[in-house]
């Protein structure tokens, strides 16, 4: 069964690698009431959990399989908003090469929403019907971006979000 989450803000974030100081000051600040996480040292979002004192809905990435991290699985499905959002690293569908595999296995799954990680690059687009985002990374970012997350603002129950740099 899915989880049904209605919070007003809910924080997407992933690729942490064991740097998450500026990321809580900033969740703080931003009154965050749950998040995402998207896969690389889980036990980072475990953490932040506790010191924010928020739950998480998180998966593992490919870095977490490496380190031998268990406790979540490799993809989950929820809804926010009345929209089905598939949470996932994304290593598993090669979204460095692109987001074809992505795409098609969001049609499996019924998809409205996919987010992702793996490339460390924030991303926000729609490929037909479907969008996809990826929150960046908060502490190794790529091609010259700064640290990034994301927040869904959800306080007239539709599915708002913004990009923050760190």
């Amino acid at each position: 069964m899915e989880k049904d989450l209605k919070y007003k803000k809910i924080a997407v974030l992933g690729d942490t690698h064991h740097n998450t100081e500026r990321l809580v000051s900033a969740l703080k600040g931003q009154g965050v009431e749950y998040f995402l996480f998207t896969g690389d040292y889980y036990d980072d979002a475990v953490r932040l959990s506790r010191e924010l004192k928020v739950g998480f809905t998180g998966v593992l990435g490919n870095c977490d399989l490496l380190s031998g991290q268990t406790g979540a699985s490799l993809e989950e499905c929820i809804n926010i908003y009345g929209k089905k959002v598939y949470l996932l690293h994304g290593h598993q569908y090669r979204v460095k090469e692109g987001l074809n595999l992505l795409y098609y296995r969001a049609l499996e799954v019924e998809a409205d929403v996919v987010i992702f990680g793996h490339t460390h690059i924030p991303f926000c687009d729609r490929i037909d019907d479907v969008f996809f985002l990826n929150p960046g990374s908060p502490s190794k970012p790529r091609k010259g971006n700064k640290g990034t997350y994301m927040v869904i603002d959800g306080e007239r129950e539709r599915f708002n979000v913004r990009l923050f740099e760190l």
